[in-house]
């Protein structure tokens, strides 16, 4: 699969060391692009992980299947 997104799996990228602790609740840092081939999918799990977050706090059971 990594060839076909452009990446070389002989030479992984080096992930990015965030400028800053982070918990769950804080935003991911730096915030993801817009752009590149998975965009729409982030922008449906960031979706699904507000929906996510409203339920249990509302103190609601959430199943993913």
């Amino acid at each position: 699969m990594a060839p076909y997104i452009g990446i070389d799996h002989q030479l992984p990228p080096v992930p990015v060391r965030p400028v800053a602790p982070t918990t769950l609740e804080g935003p991911a840092y730096p915030p993801p692009g817009n752009d590149g081939p998975f965009a729409r999918e982030r922008h449906a799990w960031t979706g699904l992980h507000a929906a996510a977050v409203r339920a249990l706090g509302q103190g609601s059971m959430v199943v993913f299947a």
